[in-house]
């Protein structure tokens, strides 16, 4: 099917055929959305949030009944621009004759990629194709840009879910009949309908101008729980919070898919260089060193306890340092140079003994300041958080211990091991002491080794914790840290809860003190 004649324009057209590229910037990476994996709503979800999943919007449409079988939004083969795949989202609207009715598509602590930074001077672009129901399906569409703040932090980065959201590419806003004062969804400039075709688009987020396809149309900035202007945001720094995707009342489609590609930001400055990462573990077998830097860094240098072996030139977006002589202890770190600008060292790495991933004992800490050089913590400003202690642990001069009392949210403490993993014939086996010195049901605290901190949809990994609440309380459980509440992926002696865990009790008591 050709496109249809019918793009609707809410905006004024003030140019034909302008470039897309108005402005010499700064790009970000391309987003392509191609996995692997694809083609599973379970697995294959990057960036977005399933369109049921903000409060805001979620009574507009029609809910999961069995995962994903209504709404969803991962990562598919079929409308794809390039690549094996692209970002599919599908829903169905519930009333489609409801003008206010539009879905929040949110990028909010979202699985891969969350919350991904940008320059709010600069520009957004993507590809979209709407396929929805052939003929009928238009859709309106325009940004939500978060005003996080925040300094050194690269485009596509995590940039933070705090500070308030401007919407970009409209020109006015929803508001509820019974109370014109409150604010329900924004008024894109842009109507897209159905079209075998992708459109190009383009948003330039200082002015809220609208691009479809290298045409320029006016659009404008309206709060959503902002003041309707990104030129105050902090740091000029911000995120794509959500793209908004409105219901247009005069159109019968209830059915609405779509996918997006080929995401890509711009900034009015370079982005500041990140550090790389060093490929672990590391042994003292090791005679070699791999540096993982981004593509645009053209040198990368290798510390060994402070001191420099040397710089090397990442082929591939890998610096290889060879003909190392590494002793157990030996900390490792790394910066890469890109753009002129050298970045700050990397996470360290400590060197283990042959066949260890990992062995701490706490010992070679002097304060707080010195364990949070190697490991991080997740909420730094956070005063529930894991501290230093001495004095009083049960084999070791050092320990790590959580002290406070009840509340909303907690620092973990984590370190990256790098690429590891176990199987059947190989296990990882994982040895440690763990005290606690009350016997609370709602006091818990837990040892987790997994595949990352925000884990992804099915990805594995296990823990031990000191107890869950409820008639878990009087044991230690294992858990294991699968993001499926669903009763079928349940392993076997194992029960399912609304976190994503699975629990199974050990039999080994909850002692206080021991």
């Amino acid at each position: 099917m050709a496109r249809l004649a019918r793009l609707v324009i809410l905006g004024v057209s003030v140019g034909l055929m302008c470039p897309l590229t108005v402005r010499a910037q700064f790009p970000s990476e391309l987003v392509g959305y191609n996995g692997p994996p694809i083609d599973d709503p379970v697995t294959s979800q990057e960036m977005f949030r399933q369109p049921e999943f903000s409060g805001s919007t979620v009574d507009y449409i029609v809910a999961n009944v069995d995962p994903y079988d209504n709404n969803s939004a991962f990562r598919a083969s079929g409308l794809h621009t390039e690549g094996a795949a692209a970002m599919n989202v599908l829903f169905n609207w519930i009333d489609n004759g409801n003008p206010n009715a539009w879905v929040r598509l949110t990028t909010f602590d979202g699985p891969i990629r969350p919350n991904p930074s940008l320059d709010t001077r600069g520009r957004v672009r993507f590809k979209l194709t709407n396929r929805s129901e052939l003929f009928t399906g238009d859709i309106g569409v325009c940004l939500g840009i978060r005003e996080t703040g925040g300094v050194d932090i690269p485009q596509m980065a995590d940039g933070g879910s705090i500070g308030a959201i401007e919407w970009v590419g409209a020109t006015s806003v929803m508001t509820d009949p019974n109370d014109p004062a409150t604010i329900t969804g924004p008024v894109p400039a842009i109507i897209l309908p159905p079209s075998s075709d992708e459109y190009v688009l383009e948003w330039d987020l200082a002015t809220g101008e609208v691009w479809v396809d290298g045409t320029h149309y006016t659009g404008g900035i309206a709060g959503f729980t902002g003041n309707g202007d990104l030129s105050d945001a902090p740091d000029n720094r911000g995120t794509l919070e959500h793209i908004a995707i409105t219901n247009v009342d005069t159109d019968t489609a209830t059915l609405i898919e779509f996918a997006i590609d080929e995401l890509q930001f711009e900034a009015t400055v370079p982005d500041p260089t990140p550090p790389p990462v060093i490929r672990g573990p590391v042994t003292e077998a090791d005679t070699q060193v791999e540096v993982e830097c981004i593509s645009e860094a053209t040198a990368a240098e290798l510390f060994i306890d402070d001191g420099s072996v040397g710089t090397e030139t990442p082929v591939g977006g890998v610096a290889t340092f060879g003909g190392l002589t590494l002793d157990v202890g030996n900390v490792l770190t790394a910066t890469q140079t890109a753009n002129g600008n050298t970045s700050d060292p990397s996470a360290p790495v400590v060197v283990y003994e042959a066949g260890t991933a990992l062995a701490e004992n706490f010992d070679g800490y002097g304060s707080q300041e010195d364990l949070e050089a190697l490991w991080t913590q997740t909420d730094p400003a956070n005063e529930r958080k894991v501290l230093l202690a001495s004095g009083s642990a049960s084999s070791c001069q050092n320990f790590v211990v959580s002290d406070y009392g009840p509340g909303p949210t907690v620092s973990k403490l984590y370190l990256s091991t790098g690429a590891i993993d176990g199987s059947d014939a190989a296990p990882l086996l994982v040895t440690y002491r763990f005290k606690t010195d009350v016997n609370n049901t709602n006091a818990r605290a837990r040892f987790e080794l997994g595949t990352a901190l925000n884990r992804a949809p099915g990805a594995l990994g296990f823990a031990f914790s000191n107890g869950v609440g409820g008639s878990w309380a009087d044991q230690y459980t294992s858990m294991t840290l699968k993001t499926l509440a669903d009763d079928d992926d349940t392993i076997d002696g194992y029960v399912d809860d609304y976190f994503g865990y699975d629990y199974a009790l050990t039999g080994i008591d909850r002692v206080a003190g021991v």
